[in-house]
């Protein structure tokens, strides 16, 4: 509540716009709705972020398909994530900046939203010329996922058996 600059003077008729623009800001939300319910009612619908992966600073640091860092103690909320296995650049701000790592991100928070179980088996992501490369816990081995593909079409198996 402390980042929407909503107030106890706050009206419910207060111009939302300002409190929309204030909580966009914050690392951790995704978007907001903000609506009010007559007569003394303001509604926030906030969706958080979802981490990605890791990427080294060198220390490892959550951040989300954005590119954003997300300010997330990784010693305090346990977090299964792949590795960014890219170099993430100097961060302009809480972003990055490196186009192949922004590509590789984009792609893991595809893969997070429409395919949670495979996400669940990655343990690295690595940018490549053609795509991103997935490389995978169990079964052991490595997918190709070519950009602005559908998934699981997009997804090449390479490894000794299918992940099916």
């Amino acid at each position: 509540m402390a980042a929407t600059g909503i107030s106890p003077t706050s009206s419910v008729f207060d111009d939302f716009t300002t409190w929309r623009a204030a909580l966009l800001r914050h690392p951790l939300v995704l978007d907001v709705e903000v609506t009010r319910r007559l007569p003394f009612t303001v509604v926030l619908h906030v969706t958080e972020t979802r981490p990605v992966a890791f990427a080294a600073f060198p220390e490892l640091r959550p951040v989300d398909a954005r590119g954003r860092l997300l300010d997330i103690d990784p010693t305090r909320v346990p977090l299964d994530l792949p590795l960014l296995a890219a170099a993430p650049g100097k961060p302009a701000g809480a972003t990055l900046t490196n186009a192949a790592a922004l590509r590789t991100l984009a792609t893991l928070g595809r893969v997070a939203e429409l395919e949670p179980a495979l996400f669940a088996l990655a343990s690295e992501a690595a940018p490549l010329r053609a795509g991103v490369q997935l490389t995978l816990r169990a079964p052991p081995g490595a997918l190709l996922l070519l950009p602005d593909s559908p998934l699981p079409r997009s997804c090449t198996w390479r490894g000794s058996r299918s992940p099916t």
